[in-house]
C-alpha cells in the first residue's frame, strides 16, 4: 500500500535506479575509509585501494547519471558508449592495481592492519560478492549495455575485495615462517584477479567498439 514500497516491487527501472544509488553510496564511504587508514598508517595498499574505489564510484555515478536522465534501453548508441568508458578505466586500473600487487609482495613484514578493519573489509566483501552474483543475473534480462557495464563494475569491486581481504587476512594472522606461502598466494590471487579484470575491460572496450562501428554503418545506411 505505500506508493514507494509499490513502485519500488512493481517499477524495474527504479529498482535499478535505487541498487545503482545504494552501490554508489557504500563505495564511496569505503572509499574514504581506505583514504583514512592509508593516512593513519602510512601505507600504500590502502592509499591505493582508496583511488581504485574512488574510480569505481565514478563509474557508477556516470552510469547513475545516465539511468537517471535517459533510462536503460532506450539510446543504445549513449549506453554503448558509456560501456565502453567502463571498460577503457577498469583496463587502466587494473594495470595499476598490478603494480601496486607487486610493491606488496616486496614489502618486508606487509602491512599493518586495524584489527576492527579486517571485520569491514569482511563486511564489503560479502556485500560485493552478493551483489555482483546478484547483479549478473538481474542485469542479464534487460539486455542494456549500462546495465552490462554496471554488472562489470561490481564485479571488479567484488574481485579486489577478496583480493584486499586475502592479503588482510594473512598480514593479520600470516607468521614471519609463512613469509613464503603468502607470497605464492597474494601473486596467484592477485594475478588471477588483475587478468580477470582487465581481460572484462578490454572485452568490454572491444564489444562496445563494433557495436557502435555496426550502429554507425546501420545510421549510413538508412
Amino acid at each position: 500500500q505505500n506508493p514507494l514500497v509499490n513502485r519500488y516491487m512493481t517499477d524495474a527501472r527504479f529498482r535499478v535506479n535505487i541498487s545503482l544509488h545504494a552501490s554508489l553510496c557504500i563505495n564511496v564511504l569505503y572509499s574514504l575509509l581506505n583514504a583514512l587508514n592509508g593516512f593513519l598508517y602510512n601505507s600504500v595498499w590502502f592509499g591505493t585501494l582508496a583511488v581504485y574505489y574512488l574510480f569505481l564510484a565514478a563509474l557508477r555515478f556516470l552510469l547513475v547519471r545516465y539511468v537517471h536522465r535517459h533510462g536503460f534501453g532506450t539510446n543504445l548508441s549513449g549506453e554503448w558508449k558509456r560501456y565502453r568508458i567502463c571498460g577503457a578505466v577498469l583496463t587502466a586500473m587494473t594495470i595499476a592495481m598490478a603494480g601496486v600487487i607487486v610493491l606488496v609482495l616486496h614489502e618486508e613484514g606487509g602491512f599493518s592492519y586495524a584489527g576492527y578493519l579486517i571485520f569491514v573489509m569482511a563486511l564489503y566483501t560479502f556485500y560485493t560478492t552478493i551483489m555482483g552474483v546478484i547483479n549478473v543475473v538481474k542485469y542479464r534480462r534487460y539486455k542494456s549495455p549500462a546495465m552490462s557495464a554496471a554488472r562489470s563494475v561490481s564485479l571488479a569491486a567484488a574481485l579486489v575485495s577478496m583480493l584486499s581481504l586475502e592479503i588482510g587476512m594473512l598480514n593479520q594472522f600470516g607468521t614471519e615462517s609463512e613469509a613464503a606461502f603468502r607470497e605464492i598466494m597474494i601473486a596467484a590471487t592477485g594475478g588471477a584477479v588483475c587478468a580477470i579484470v582487465a581481460g572484462s575491460g578490454i572485452y568490454m572496450v572491444v564489444r562496445a567498439s563494433k557495436a557502435l562501428k555496426t550502429a554507425g554503418h546501420t545510421d549510413g545506411n538508412a
